[in-house]
């Protein structure tokens, strides 16, 4: 049976689908948080998002889990990264406000703490290029065995899985920080061009491939 791999890119469902394929005794490699390691024998599922909402979905998460203190260490305290992260946070209790607050150049998504700006946020640092932008330079197309994005999740595993999901996680942060204006989420799409180029990137190379690719990746 031939090898398989799903790369879990932080607030596109994936625990949601990792606990789905669970059930149906499908147990795949799956990477989260780490780059892929790339073997030409194997499969890979891929998950999508919307960039922005991704954004906005991964600073609502990391408001809670600083409210919460899921980080602190049995003193209380934070390590150095998370400790920068909550204090730019704390700058910004909106998510419309932290957009708005971008400065047009000089975000670093893996520079110095002090230039990584909006890129401290937990998840949004290690996004889709973070993930996936190496291993498609090497890939065959024929090793893409399917495309899940967020949006079309029901669809998406039907196509590529023969399931429909039936998990939904209880999100308990959903309105943490606010709504996103027009202007700030067009700040957020600039700021995440390269996100989008590489899902762009990735719905090319499936479809070459055959492999099933959600619908808001070709619009």
């Amino acid at each position: 049976m031939r090898d398989t791999c799903l790369i879990h890119v932080g607030k596109c469902g994936g625990t949601t689908l990792r606990a789905e394929l669970a059930r149906r005794g499908m147990h795949p490699h799956c990477v989260h948080m780490a780059k892929p390691p790339f073997a030409p024998e194997t499969g890979y599922w891929f998950l999508a998002r919307d960039p922005v909402d991704r954004f906005v979905s991964a600073y609502r998460w990391r408001r809670y889990v600083f409210t919460t203190g899921r980080l602190n260490g049995p003193d209380g305290s934070l390590n150095e990264r998370n400790s920068a992260e909550r204090d730019y946070l704390g700058r910004h209790p909106s998510v419309d406000e932290l957009a708005l607050s971008i400065p047009g150049s000089g975000c670093v998504p893996l520079g110095p703490l002090d230039q990584r700006g909006p890129f401290l946020i937990g998840h949004v640092e290690r996004g889709f290029a973070w993930h996936y932008d190496d291993l498609l330079d090497r890939i065959d197309p024929s090793q893409v065995l399917g495309v899940i994005a967020l949006e079309s999740i029901d669809d998406d595993c039907e196509a590529v899985f023969g399931f429909r999901p039936t998990l939904r996680e209880n999100a308990s942060y959903p309105h943490e920080g606010g709504e996103l204006s027009a202007d700030g989420r067009a700040i957020l799409a600039a700021l995440l061009a390269g996100e989008y180029a590489t899902l762009r990137r990735l719905a090319g190379i499936a479809a070459a491939g055959g492999a099933h690719v959600p619908a808001s990746l070709t619009a």
